[in-house]
């Protein structure tokens, strides 16, 4: 999660810091909350758990996605400094960033499970 946190600050900072600051509480935000479907198990993927074996949890990430969603309306962004430079096209390599991040954990996972 660290390093692309990383990467997303610094991609945004090719605009302004500020967008650089968005991007990277954005990405970090998004990557918590998508964190949550890997981390139901240590040794089980999602493919083996299942995506919808437990639909609180799919809740609770649809609650979060529409509570982080609130911080991108426009009376709102100025509250969390979230510029309006900061577009649908820094939000896409934002929630990019973060599926990375949960693929990779769930990669590590698989290759656990396979040397078992």
């Amino acid at each position: 999660i660290g390093i692309v946190v990383i990467i997303a600050q610094f991609i945004g900072r090719q605009i302004s810091p500020y967008v650089g600051t968005a991007m990277a509480f954005s990405t970090i935000t998004l990557c918590r909350i998508l964190q949550t479907l890997p981390a139901r198990s240590n040794e089980y993927t999602l493919k083996e758990i299942g995506l919808f074996s437990n639909m609180y949890v799919i809740y609770a990430i649809i609650a979060c996605l529409l509570i982080y969603g609130i911080t991108l309306l426009p009376f709102m962004r100025p509250i969390f400094d979230i510029p309006l430079e900061f577009g649908i096209y820094q939000l896409g390599i934002c929630v990019l960033l973060a599926i990375i991040s949960t693929l990779i954990m769930e990669i590590i996972k698989f290759r656990k499970s396979n040397e078992r």
